[in-house]
């Protein structure tokens, strides 16, 4: 039967065609490579001219893909199925591992095939040696006297020396001159196999220095030198006798933690020994074991309760030069370590910490540690702080409250100070799980102003911000982001066009530009081959800001550097605001006459629905022209969640042709 495979790999069809018996089989192996695995090998020895069978799954039945070798010997394949190749000893080999290539792919086993009446190396004492050492090959028929072994390692020159022979096994020393590599091995005139896939000359490893050369128990250690190897298995250290944990191995360091026993002696010098998987290696290094560090337990921390951020001193002896390797928690939060006092005379240090956030009320486990060293461990009783989780207003008017949610805030006002950034305000109303504040009438438009609750014996309470807004005037920066020079951009450019940073999109679409007009950027709404951006179509893409706009009267205003039609087959931009989230609509229309689908959601005023269309104002582009000026109304009859933005319909008519909507600068008045 005939078997056709069809193999795709790469997007490629591939056939692969064997001859059985009469018949066509087609089988897909579909577009993932299948996984081809070798299991045995039937039977495991034999003569030469012998038959064998090398067993396994998805060879894909393909004789002229696959080649066998029994070790270096190339075999010939007779047939193949998709779990069975059969091969013929050849003339040249002996024994040693079977290897399989299928395709590109060379697979290896430690199946080994015995190839009986020849000469034959089955096990290798070691794979592995120093210049000098002894090696010892097992297997049968190798030859008649010492003198029929000729070995070489690597790139030798000379032969390595027999030191032992006989018919089953045989010694030799690594020469001289061997390198890492293959191991050529000739027995009386016949070219030999070994089990080695590569010798590896080693060099003798040797110590230089540690780093630190003092540390506490538990802290890592540098061993530094070379020829160490790059496993930690069969790496063993001893620090003062005693085995240090090994965490890493490379030919020029092995790291080490010290340990934290009390069999290793503190306060002294002790020697750090090294043994390799190859050798123990010569000479030591001189290591101190710092004395542990002490913490009095009467007065030596203060104090022992107190609120999330109350500051805490701690007096502390055999303490380290720098904080930097010590670690402060409460139960498994961390805490920072604010301000760190050494003495070194003395050996003393006095730092204070704050207690983290994170914390539940009620008592907690308060640790001191550096590296895997715990030297403190005692109890903390954390008292139940004030805490402002939200704000309930993003943009608040002067002259108005800021409302802030929170926890354990108390019920009188003479307890606490409010402050927006270092301004102290007025507290109208307080419970225990709210606070109102009023922003002062002469307070300008900021943005992400602090807020911040000082009481008496609690350290400040802070976290939450609030955009405030003037009376009157410019107020753009605490409603629209990344609406002037210089625009910013997410992600990389692509040529001279980019992501804008700020802006919500129904989907990703360049709408930032950046070139020889603008260095600074401008938003552009383009479809046209400038830069191969946008290429196609912009159908009602959109480009949007979900913010909070108090009760008042607003003038947008848009700065049009150009608003070219060109000879796209449609074109319009719009500029609205309406109410709710992301709920501009798409436009309807045809070639320049375009207009929303829906105004439901747009702002009347007086009616006059709060959008204009951009694209009606054709501005010709010139060099030192100052841009146009569009402008949009509106009145808010009540602080209400709005959507400002942009939505495009440009479609190129041509190949070289489109059309453009720029602005390059959005301001937003209060009036």
């Amino acid at each position: 039967m005939k078997k056709i495979y069809n193999l795709l790999c790469w997007g490629a069809l591939l056939l692969l065609a064997s001859c059985e018996e009469e018949g066509t089989e087609v089988i897909e192996l579909g577009t993932k490579d299948p996984v081809v695995a070798i299991t045995d090998i039937s039977p495991s020895y034999g003569y030469v001219g012998d038959e064998f069978d090398v067993i396994g799954e998805n060879f894909a039945g393909a004789v002229d893909f696959v080649k066998v070798r029994i070790g270096e010997n190339m075999a010939k394949v007779l047939t193949c199925t998709d779990e069975r190749i059969t091969v013929q000893i050849p003339e040249d080999a002996t024994t040693g591992k079977i290897s399989v290539e299928f395709f590109d792919e060379k697979l290896k086993t430690d199946l080994m095939l015995r190839v009986l009446g020849q000469p034959s190396v089955e096990t290798v004492s070691r794979e592995w040696g120093f210049i000098g050492d002894q090696i010892t090959f097992t297997g049968t028929e190798l030859g008649t006297k010492a003198e029929d072994i000729k070995m070489v390692f690597g790139d030798a020159k000379v032969n390595a020396p027999v030191t032992e022979w006989s018919e089953t096994s045989f010694t030799v020393q690594v020469p001289i001159g061997a390198t890492s590599g293959k191991i050529s091995l000739m027995v009386y005139t016949k070219q030999v196999n070994t089990p080695v896939d590569e010798f590896i000359i080693r060099k003798h490893a040797g110590l230089t220095e540690l780093s630190p050369v003092a540390a506490y128990k538990g802290e890592e250690v540098t061993i530094k030198g070379k020829n160490f190897g790059t496993t930690t298995e069969g790496v063993k250290v001893l620090v003062g006798g005693v085995e240090a944990e090994v965490i890493s191995c490379s030919e020029e360091e092995i790291k080490i933690r010290i340990p934290v026993g009390e069999t290793l002696e503190e306060g002294k010098e002790v020697a750090v020994k090294v043994t390799t998987p190859y050798e123990e290696v010569d000479g030591e290094l001189n290591f101190t074991v710092k004395a542990t560090p002490t913490i009095d337990t009467e007065a030596g921390i203060s104090p022992s309760e107190g609120f999330i951020g109350t500051i805490v001193t701690i007096n502390g002896g055999n303490m380290p030069e720098t904080a930097e390797r010590l670690v402060v928690k409460f139960g498994e939060v961390s805490a920072t370590i604010i301000d760190y006092q050494y003495k070194a005379e003395a050996g003393t240090a006095t730092f204070t910490i704050k207690v983290p956030n994170g914390l539940s009320d009620g008592n907690v486990q308060m640790t001191l540690s550096i590296g895997e060293l715990q030297f403190y461990e005692e109890t903390f009783k954390v008292n139940p702080s004030p805490v402002m989780n939200s704000v309930t207003e993003t943009v608040v008017l002067v002259g108005e409250n800021v409302t802030i949610k929170g926890e354990h805030f108390g019920t009188d006002k003479a307890a606490v100070t409010a402050y927006l950034n270092e301004t102290e305000v007025e507290i109208t109303s307080i419970k225990d799980n709210e606070i109102a504040i009023k922003v002062p009438d002469n307070f300008g438009t900021t943005k992400n102003v602090q807020i911040s609750l000082q009481y008496a014996d609690i350290p400040t309470v802070e976290g939450q911000t609030v955009n405030v807004m003037g009376a009157s005037g410019d107020v753009t920066k605490v409603v629209l982001e990344n609406c002037q020079k210089p625009f910013t951009y997410k992600g990389e450019k692509n040529g001279v066009w980019a992501y804008p940073d700020g802006w919500l999109v129904n989907r990703d679409f360049y709408a930032l530009i950046y070139d020889g007009r603008d260095e600074d950027g401008r938003i552009s709404f383009l479809s046209s081959t400038y830069d191969r951006v946008n290429t196609d179509v912009l159908k009602n893409d959109k480009m949007y800001q979900v913010v909070t706009l108090p009760k008042g009267k607003y003038k947008f205003v848009l700065s049009i550097p150009e608003c070219n039609f060109g000879k796209a087959a449609a074109f319009e931009v719009l500029f609205g605001v309406t109410r709710g989230q992301a709920t501009l609509p798409d436009l309807v229309g045809s070639v320049e006459d375009w207009r929303p689908t829906d105004e439901t959601n747009f702002i009347d005023n007086n009616g006059q629905k709060s959008y204009i269309l951009i694209s009606d104002t054709k501005v010709k582009y010139e060099s030192g022209k100052e841009p146009e000026k569009l402008e949009l109304e509106v009145e808010m009859g009540k602080s209400e969640t709005v959507t400002i933005g942009f939505v495009a319909y440009v479609e190129k008519a041509a190949v070289k042709n489109g059309a453009n909507a720029d602005v390059s600068n959005i301001s937003v008045e209060r009036q």
